[in-house]
């Protein structure tokens, strides 16, 4: 079925009507059915559409075809179109010829056809469809009147918007219950009259909505436009709105779908519930938040700053906006559904707080304020007034936690010809890092400049400036220690800081990535408890026969509840080489830090799956250390060949109490 873009309006009701137009020669031979129009809806109209599409047609001859009355291979029709009073047909649109022995693949003259009408034909106003029998190049029959066509674009008022709709007097500018107990059976509206442009079956969609567009809004009612002009709202539609400001206004639809602009709104207040009442706000990150001060550290620990609103009486969270205003800033608005439940954590941005701050040195006072706002009905909460310091040691601080302004370290080892290398050949050194300060505001005395090598973690060497300037290099040290308690890294971060005794606010410098390999790790070989050069059965434990490791303790790498990981392998012959089955994990327990300085024992069990099949070959053991930046780290073989089995081939169980193994 085919539509068009504009809606278009046909003479009659329905197809039925169509069918008792007739015309015929003037003789009266021939009867000439009207054409039908595939596309009418049940009121007789063209359903409105975009893009424009052509108007499809129907065409019968069926019935003269069925009586003799024309012959298909012969005749021919042409369909044609005219406006409404014209004598003559306009140019043909198509020429149909029928099926017939010669041409069996054209149209079947015995059922109906269809063709379309160009929508570039289909232009606003009433028209005639039609078609011409030719029986010979000048033998034509026309129909002498055509199906009646209306095609009409456009809407009540055309381009003007609708006036403005009344509400009942007894409204002046808020609903309250009152109104609606005293008034049951709803919101009686009147809206003016047009009558230029209103035709018969005009409809009006009523919109009783917050936003005063129907495109963000859904019709609260459809009724026919009568002659009272007035429309009744149900309370229901009003009381789904809840609070606040709301919008009347209206659209008005003919029957062929033209749609009228959106009315002028009438604006009114909904007053059906108790007005909020919010209280202060209150910043809870601040670190100090008795002086009620914003810092540094508050802007930089995350990408906000949060303002907390408390519960406030009567909320209503799917329609209520909070309206923040943050010191001299524009306002920000937040859904307040968008941040339940209560108390609502507000976001302000870094930039808001530095914006607000500007160029001011030391603390600033600044007031946060806020305000409930109900669909336009403002409700003001108590004002917060806060400090806010956001003035540091060297260049002005910026939105990111790491300051640009500030020249990146540089490491050094013990070759100063490789900067930010440091070498197995470094094992046991300190390393060097040199600072370029600033320009401007120029370096001033007393403030400190700390490094820090991998993280936070690890500080070192403070140092405060004295008479150094614009442009000098400082020379900071970093102890042994520290390289090899962070370990090894191939991109280690090496950055520092400023601090001042003026305030809690540092400053921080870009990261360096340095590679580090310095750390040579050994960890020493465990040792079996064995009276002999062999682990032998005299070795095992008495009662369990399980063989025991000692690991030596390592104040360097153990560190407390530090657990450390063993394994066991047997081999298949006495030189250690063919691995007999999987290895054997066994965990130490956490570390004291007794066994940190002294060592301790790690068992090796149960005897006749672990230890015994080590028979009369050899096994070995290590174990690791979980090393920062190395990650797992392996210590040295601890090797021993193994004498579980005597010469007979008997094992420690099937020996003899008294047994003594020899070598």
């Amino acid at each position: 079925m085919t539509s068009l873009n504009k809606k278009q309006q046909a003479a009659v009701a329905s197809r039925e009507a169509n069918r008792a137009y007739l015309s015929g020669r003037k003789g009266g031979i021939l009867n000439l059915t009207l054409p039908e129009f595939d596309s009418l809806n049940a009121d007789g109209l063209i359903s409105y559409q975009e893009p424009r599409l052509p108007l499809r047609v129907s065409y019968d001859l069926s019935d003269l075809a069925a009586n003799g009355d024309v012959d298909p291979a012969t005749v021919y029709i042409t369909t044609n179109i005219r406006g409404k009073g014209a004598t003559q047909w306009g140019p043909a649109i198509h020429v149909v010829t029928f099926a017939n022995p010669a041409s069996p693949t054209y149209a079947d003259i015995t059922a109906p056809f269809f063709r379309d009408i160009p929508a570039s034909l289909l232009t606003q106003g009433e028209h005639e469809v039609g078609y011409i029998i030719w029986e010979g190049p000048s033998s034509p029959t026309p129909l002498l009147a055509g199906a009646p066509l209306e095609i009409d674009e456009t809407p009540p008022y055309g381009r003007n918007y609708p006036p403005v709709p009344v509400y009942p007097s007894y409204l002046a500018d808020e609903i309250t219950e009152t109104d609606i107990a005293d008034n049951a059976g709803g919101m009686v509206c009147t809206f003016p009259a047009y009558p230029a442009s209103r035709k018969p079956g005009d409809s009006i969609e009523v919109y009783f909505s917050e936003d005063f567009s129907s495109q963000l809004s859904t019709p609260a009612l459809t009724v026919p436009v009568t002659d009272g002009l007035t429309f009744t709202v149900p309370w229901d539609a009003v009381r789904a709105n809840e609070a606040g400001r709301n919008y009347l206004f209206y659209v008005l639809r003919d029957l062929a779908g033209n749609r009228s602009l959106d009315s002028t709104p009438a604006r009114i207040n909904l007053n059906l519930t108790d007005d909020p009442a919010p209280h202060q706000a209150e910043i809870p990150l601040a670190l100090l938040p008795d002086d009620g001060l914003i810092d540094l550290q508050d802007v930089y620990v995350e990408d906000n700053v949060f303002v907390s609103i408390p519960e406030y009486t009567n909320n209503l969270p799917d329609i209520d906006v909070i309206q923040l205003t943050w010191g001299g800033e524009d306002p920000l608005r937040y859904d307040v559904a968008d941040y339940m439940p209560f108390p609502l954590l507000l976001p302000v941005s870094r930039a808001t707080i530095f914006a607000d701050y500007g160029t001011v040195t030391g603390e600033n006072e600044t007031t946060i304020e806020y305000l409930v706002d109900r669909r336009g009905q403002e409700f003001d909460a108590p004002p917060l007034v806060i400090h806010v310091d956001l003035s540091s040691p060297g260049p002005n601080p910026g939105l990111d936690p790491e300051n640009s302004a500030l020249n990146l370290p540089t490491v050094f080892g013990s070759d100063r010809t490789t900067p930010n290398v440091l070498t197995p050949d470094d094992f046991g050194n300190d390393a060097t890092v040199d600072i370029v300060l600033w320009d401007l505001p120029v370096p001033a005395p007393g403030i400190i400049i700390t490094g820090y090598w991998g993280d936070l973690a690890h500080p070192f060497d403070p140092t405060p400036l004295t008479t150094e300037g614009a442009g000098a290099t400082i020379t900071l040290d970093v102890p042994w220690e520290t390289i090899r308690d962070v370990g090894n890294n191939a991109t280690l971060k090496v950055f520092y800081t400023l601090s001042w005794l003026t305030n809690n606010n540092i400053q921080r410098s870009e990261s360096r990535n340095v590679n580090v390999t310095a750390n040579v790790i050994t960890l020493q070989e465990a040792q079996f408890r064995k009276a002999a050069a062999a682990l032998a059965c005299t070795d095992l434990q008495n009662v369990t026969r399980a063989a025991v490791v000692r690991i030596s303790g390592n104040m360097t790498y153990f560190k407390e509840h530090m657990v450390i990981r063993g394994e066991w392998r047997v081999f298949s012959d006495a030189a250690g080489t063919t691995q007999l089955g999987p290895a054997h994990d066994v965990n130490s327990p956490p570390l004291t830090l007794d066994m940190v300085a002294n060592g301790f024992d790690l068992t090796i069990a149960p005897y006749m799956t672990v230890v015994r099949p080590a028979a009369r070959n050899s096994a070995d053991f290590h174990y690791f250390v979980d090393i920062p930046g190395e990650g797992e780290v392996k210590s040295q073989r601890a090797f021993t060949r193994t004498r579980f089995t005597d010469l007979n081939g008997l094992f420690c169980e099937e020996q003899p109490i008294s047994f003594v193994d020899e070598d």
